[in-house]
């Protein structure tokens, strides 16, 4: 197996563990920012190094 076919298949391992690990916190995390936003609350986020960029992701983009 080559180097690409060998991170392909450990990476969806990987997120397939968290999946079956974490969906139940992932969807409680989901309830708590939606029900947040419906009630005209916040969400706020933090990120560090390259994990900022899922917060950039929940703003939108503006013309550029």
């Amino acid at each position: 197996m080559g180097a690409a076919a060998d991170y392909f298949d450990k990476t969806i391992a990987l997120v397939q563990r968290i999946r079956e690990r974490e969906i139940e916190n992932i969807e409680k995390a989901a309830e708590i920012c939606a029900d947040s936003i419906a009630h005209g609350g916040l969400v706020f986020l933090f990120g560090n190094g390259h994990s900022r960029m899922m917060c950039e992701e929940m703003t939108p983009r503006q013309g550029c």
